[in-house]
Parts: structure tokens; sequence; C-alpha cells
């Protein structure tokens, strides 16, 4: 478990930290407010990093309309971002969520950040 946090680099840290915080979320509105602080980190390097954890297994792709009702999508202003203030489906976009092993992942690098 400890190997795996050493392969990963700083910004795949904070990615899976903030998916533990937060929930699932966009990499564009991740670019913008990364652990709930605003950043302007180019949209590609957040995508990158998405895939790249995609591929060891610590988060999973999910489409918009698998997102669970009543529930924050977001750092940004989540009290807005709950779906069910409407009926119809809107997101279409890709987000991203952390898969068991990411959670395991997660809560040691929480306990690293000490948040």
């Amino acid at each position: 478990m400890n190997e795996g946090i050493k392969n990963l680099d700083e910004l795949q840290k904070k990615i899976i930290l903030h998916l533990l915080i937060f929930g699932p979320d966009t990499p564009k509105l991740m670019s913008r407010r990364l652990l709930g602080t605003k950043t302007y980190i180019d949209l590609h390097e957040i995508e990158d990093a998405c895939l790249e954890l995609c591929k060891k297994g610590l988060i999973r792709k999910i489409t918009g309309k698998i997102v669970p009702k009543r529930a924050p999508t977001s750092s940004i202003k989540p009290h807005i971002k709950i779906r069910a203030k409407s009926r119809e489906i809107r997101r279409h976009g890709q987000y991203f969520e952390l898969t068991k092993e990411g959670k395991q992942i997660g809560k040691i690098i929480r306990r690293e950040y000490r948040l």
C-alpha cells in the first residue's frame, strides 16, 4: 500500500484527496478549484493525472447520469450543484470517483496532510 503512495506525484495525491473530501468531480472543476481553493492548473495536466490514476486502479470514470441524486458533485458551491434541484438530467460530463483501493490510499494521504 505504501509503495502505491510513493509512486504518486503531488498532483495525483491532491486529486485523490479532493475526490475523498468532495466526492465525484470533473477534471474541469478540479482544475479551477482543487481541494476547495482556487487554482489555475492546466486542464490537460489534471486530465492526464486522472487517466494515470485510472490505469493504477485508484479512480474510475463514471458518466454524469450515474452520479447519485441529492449529492453535491464539486467543491464549487456544493449547495448549488445538488442534482435534486432539477428533475431533468443535465450533466453529461465525465466524472471521476475513487475506487475502494483509492479510498484506502486517500485516508493515508489525508493523515499525511492532516486534513
